[in-house]
């Protein structure tokens, strides 16, 4: 596995789909799924890379999207389990992008 200083905004890219989601969808700012796309962007070292990561956003649809985001913000114990185990797999998708 390559080792990347990008690790970090990997996590940042997740948690803006899924925790940010449920915030950008009230507002004029732009999605998440946009402010994500533009860190996968930012991060990849090339076109193989940056089509990969992007590739493993678009398998999550909005709706899926926006229900781990307000599960990770209101929802009960296990539900925030759930959308954290959620995050924690797309981190990881992410980052099969990067070997």
């Amino acid at each position: 596995m390559k080792t990347s200083p990008g690790r970090p905004l990997l996590r940042a890219a997740a948690v803006v789909l899924f925790a940010g989601l449920a915030v950008t969808a009230c507002s004029s700012q732009p999605s998440a799924q946009r402010v994500a796309e533009d860190l996968i962007n930012t991060l990849a070292e090339n076109d193989e890379e940056r089509d990969c990561m992007l590739a493993k956003v678009d398998e999550y649809s909005k709706d899926e999207l926006e229900q781990i985001g307000d599960d990770a913000e209101n929802g009960d114990v296990a539900a925030k389990a759930a959308a954290d185990a959620e995050l924690d797999k797309l981190q990881a998708e992410l980052e099969s992008c990067l070997e």
